[in-house]
């Protein structure tokens, strides 16, 4: 195959191209290309943040739990009637020693890990579908509920979602008279 290209300069006379060297279509491999990049390792970020930046729903649960210092009725009709018990997480132990039980899995907990999760471990110990959250998270609730003080933190994490999570819980937790334990958390998908 030649090409004609005819150019000003050359006075009517046609300058004719070489045939090109290579007549097979060209295979073009990618040794010589570096690796992609491994996906970087899951993150977890728990930053504690002052009370004061609390939304103001958030605000409202803890001053209702703080008047009435323990889990009880009047904080459940509370959550129920201010329409805030959808936003909310509830587990408590069966026995002073067991490990605390999903009681009611809110709207935030099921738009990140679904109504099929939710469904599966109402009733059931806590489990993160992370280990990690599993672990880091699991040492908050230890402190809300052994101090009986609310917390408030920030959680970043990279593996729950297939896009990082960023949300913020109040914490408040209680032993009940007869030793069970119990925590409430108020969970803001940011």
């Amino acid at each position: 195959m030649s090409g004609v290209l005819v150019l000003p300069a050359t006075a009517g006379r046609f300058l004719t191209l070489p045939r090109p060297a290579l007549r097979i279509p060209a295979i073009i491999t990618r040794r010589g290309d570096p690796e992609p990049p491994e996906a970087p390792p899951p993150v977890l970020d728990i930053h504690r943040q002052p009370l004061r930046f609390a939304t103001d729903w958030q605000t409202a649960i803890l001053d209702e739990c703080r008047r009435h210092r323990s889990l009880c009725d009047p904080v459940f009709a509370f959550l129920r009637d201010s329409g805030l018990l959808p936003r909310c997480l509830y587990l408590s132990s069966a026995t002073p020693d067991g490990p605390l039980l999903f009681r009611h899995i809110g709207v935030p907990t099921r738009l990140c890990l679904g109504d099929e999760w939710a469904r599966a471990n109402l009733g059931k110990p806590d489990s993160a579908p992370s280990d990690r959250l599993e672990t880091g998270v699991a040492a908050e609730y230890v402190e809300a509920i052994e101090t009986g003080r609310p917390i408030l933190n920030r959680v970043f994490v990279t593996d729950v979602m297939e896009r990082p999570l960023t949300y913020t819980h109040a914490l408040v937790g209680w032993r009940l008279p007869d030793g069970r334990r119990a925590l409430l958390s108020c969970l803001e998908l940011l």
